[in-house]
């Protein structure tokens, strides 16, 4: 089975979803008409769930999707793969994560091409975030838990800081993506030092054994150090006017 093959059908789905002009959509949708019902056509949730519901593939991703209409960016975060804006360096919004329990992320799967054992989730289960003051020079961050579980925000505010102060506009969204794929994936080889994951999954074991010993068991543990080798996606937006 490939791996990818879920994750890269839905992401070619939402291309088309989001490609489609607004008037086209509406015309060709009978239930789209007044302009509250165009503008929620166009959210980030519309659009996923339009995406989700076409997908044939076996297979199931996290997915984080961001639209931007005017000065409000609409967004819909199902998992573990996050965003981040950054105005002058400083992180002003993080999203959140979704998980059932540490390290087991909600994903979405084929709502008619799975197993009826295993548990996935829809677009209704998404976190829907919208932040309504996004301003030109904002720089928005997306990325799949292989960014987020290797480098710490501090270390991505000091990567876009670098880029930023030296790529043009026109260049530095690309420049910052291919900055940060580079770091996450140097700091996911590592076998030493600390790391998101590595903080995150020991605080985990800590919390088990605490569980364990209270039961009377009596056991020994050994700490994580260093990153996570796993797939690493990032995807960099610079708002302009």
């Amino acid at each position: 089975v490939d791996s990818g093959a879920y994750s890269r059908e839905l992401m070619q789905r939402l291309c088309d979803v989001v490609s489609v002009a607004p008037e086209n959509e509406a015309e060709s949708n009978p239930n789209i008409s007044s302009p509250r019902q165009q503008r929620a056509s166009r959210t980030a949730l519309h659009s996923l769930f339009r995406a989700w519901d076409g997908v044939k593939t076996v297979g199931s991703a996290t997915a984080t999707l961001v639209r931007l209409e005017d000065t409000a960016l609409s967004a819909v975060v199902v998992g573990d793969s996050q965003f981040i804006v950054l105005r002058d360096n400083k992180i002003i919004y993080t999203s959140p994560v979704q998980e059932m329990a540490f390290n087991t992320p909600y994903q979405l799967a084929a709502s008619d091409g799975n197993p009826a054992n295993l548990e996935f989730q829809s677009p209704k289960d998404a976190r829907k975030i919208t932040l309504r003051d996004i301003r030109e020079g904002d720089v928005v961050i997306l990325g799949t838990d292989g960014l987020f579980d290797n480098l710490f925000l501090d270390e991505i505010k000091t990567v876009a800081k670098d880029v930023l102060s030296k790529e043009p506009p026109e260049n530095a969204p690309f420049a910052l993506a291919e900055a940060l794929l580079g770091e996450s994936f140097r700091a996911s080889e590592k076998t030493t030092g600390d790391s998101p994951w590595a903080k995150e999954a020991n605080r985990e074991v800590k919390r088990e054994v605490a569980r364990m010993r209270r039961a009377g068991e009596d056991v020994e543990y050994e700490l994580t150090f260093g990153g996570k080798p796993d797939d690493i996606t990032v995807v960099v937006g610079l708002v302009t006017n």
